[in-house]
């Protein structure tokens, strides 16, 4: 018997030493780069079609899909092993200056840019600080991913610190098993990107991490063929095509056979002298923060005459040239800081990482709180807007007869009015006024709709002095009585834009002013 099992013992050795080797590491590099390209090229083609109306390279959705799953995967793996062989504050300390020093940078960037060229920037702390705290503003636009990152790294660090990684692989399962059920029971959490955090972990998003966490222990067993690589990324493709195309949890399992694959096939592959895909795996978080914000300032750059293809390539040169000078910074910067964390006292780092963990919790209970609320409210608001019927949104006229016949028809208390309807840069610009009179502390609910097409209910929160004044209300003057949006579409020729007031008590009223653009860009 003996002789039957020392071999596979040692077939398993060799398959986990092979995942260790220089290749294998260049490997992941690799793919780390590939991934990094992959999102990349998704939101270039996202962004020039929903900038330019043009459409280059349809039916690359599954690029950015497959991009992030790949990266989450790679991130299991490599956590896997750390946390097992790390001090739990150290490894917590790590993640904390792999993740944040670079994200700043570029977030200080991007906010001197938005300042330099005097356009607004709603700054919000919360969701600068990466902690899941449900719907709010991201200068960067991929930060949803960093959510789940900062999320999973807070949660390996509480099993290391109560021991428990003995039993990390059964509680994987256990993980991945409650997101197949999710996956199934609320297909809606599949597109769901900024939970609260008590949603977080049940999310299809975390699939590639879960399935990443295992790879270490499935190269010991010797579980994974050699051929695991390309029979997933062939059920990769294959997938695409089908209802279950995207997928977040089956686009999970593949990228982390993907990964395991490439870990499986014992590369032993020579380092040349030059390396641009090791270097784009190098810049790959880099790339990852920065490329949303080049891509924007390229399309505001480049003439509009530009040919869609040209300007593809031309964007994600931007973005490469852009990732290698914050990558190179990147990768020095966690160097110095990894020195840093690897020699400071263990009563520093024990107040630093507790001081972020304080922190961490803090904002996902307001976050939870929050995202209960407005959950609430916009369940209210549906109630009124589900009476409503759609073709009636047309049209200011149909829809205040229809809010008649619905009884749903305001008393004179909600008052307001639509100020300006425009198109500025390809988007539809729509701001006004809105508030109760009877009583100015409630915060009634703004729907704006074109052509018959909901773009957004919001609540009513800017400060409009000049509006209270021209009311003779000034004790207004610092209240939220102001909505306004920016919305990216087509122009209608003679379409309405039509703005239904509503009051959560269960009336609503549809507001006067600008409707109609006179004639479209």
């Amino acid at each position: 018997m003996e002789q039957n099992v020392l071999p596979a013992v040692d077939r398993a050795h060799s398959i986990q030493r092979a995942a260790s080797r220089p290749g294998a590491l260049l490997s992941i590099q690799y793919l780390r780069a590939l991934a990094a390209l992959m999102v990349t090229a998704y939101h270039v083609s996202h962004f020039i079609s929903e900038y330019r109306g043009a459409k280059p390279f349809l039916g690359w959705d599954a690029l950015g899909l497959y991009g992030v799953s790949i990266f989450f995967a790679i991130s299991g793996y490599l956590m896997a092993t750390l946390v097992r062989r790390t001090d739990p504050w150290v490894f917590m300390a790590h993640r904390l200056v792999r993740i944040y020093p670079t994200f700043l940078i570029v977030f200080a960037i991007c906010v001197t840019l938005a300042i330099a060229a005097g356009e607004p920037f709603p700054f919000d702390p919360i969701g600068a600080s990466l902690v899941p705290a449900g719907e709010r503003f991201y200068a960067l636009r991929v930060e949803w991913t960093l959510l789940f990152e900062v999320t999973f790294y807070v949660a390996l660090f509480a099993v290391s610190l109560a021991g428990w990684t003995r039993w990390l692989e059964r509680g994987v399962l256990t993980w991945l098993t409650l997101l197949l059920a999710c996956s199934v029971v609320f297909p809606g959490w599949n597109h769901e990107a900024t939970p609260p955090a008590y949603r977080l972990p049940l999310l299809p998003a975390c699939t590639g991490f879960a399935a990443g966490l295992l790879i270490p222990a499935a190269l010991r067993m010797g579980s994974i063929p050699r051929w695991t690589f390309a029979a997933a990324l062939l059920l990769a493709l294959v997938s695409v095509g089908l209802p279950i195309g995207d997928s977040r949890f089956v686009s999970g399992i593949l990228a982390a056979l993907m990964v395991a694959g490439i870990l499986r096939s014992e590369p032993r592959v020579a380092r040349p002298a030059l390396d641009p895909l090791k270097k784009v795996g190098d810049w790959s978080y880099a790339l990852y923060l920065c490329h949303v914000p080049i891509i924007l300032v390229a399309l505001r750059l480049a003439p509009l005459q530009m040919n869609p293809v040209l300007l593809w390539f031309c964007t994600i040169a931007a973005c490469l040239a852009a990732s290698a000078l914050i990558g190179t910074l990147d990768v020095r910067l966690y160097r110095v800081s990894k020195q840093m964390v690897d020699r400071a006292g263990s009563g520093p780092l024990h107040r630093l990482v507790a001081g972020y963990l304080a922190l961490f919790t803090a904002i996902g209970v307001y976050g939870a709180v929050d995202t209960a609320l407005r959950e609430r409210r916009s369940g209210q608001e549906r109630a009124i807007l589900s009476r409503i019927p759609a073709d009636a949104l047309r049209r200011r006229e149909t829809a205040r007869i229809a809010l008649e016949a619905a009884g749903l028809l305001a008393p004179p208390y909600l008052r307001g009015e639509v100020t300006e309807v425009a198109w500025l840069d390809g988007a539809l610009i729509v701001r006004g006024w809105l508030f109760d009179e009877a009583d100015t502390q409630r915060r009634p609910s703004a729907a704006i709709f074109y052509n018959g097409v909901e773009l957004k209910v919001t609540q009513v929160s800017r400060k409009r002095p000049a509006i209270a004044a021209l009311l003779g209300r000034p004790d207004l003057a610092k209240a939220g009585l102001g909505f306004g949006i920016a919305h990216r579409m087509a122009c209608v020729p003679g379409a309405e834009v039509v703005v239904v007031g509503l009051d959560l008590a269960g009336v609503a009223a549809v507001l006067p002013g600008k409707a109609i653009i006179d004639e479209c860009p």
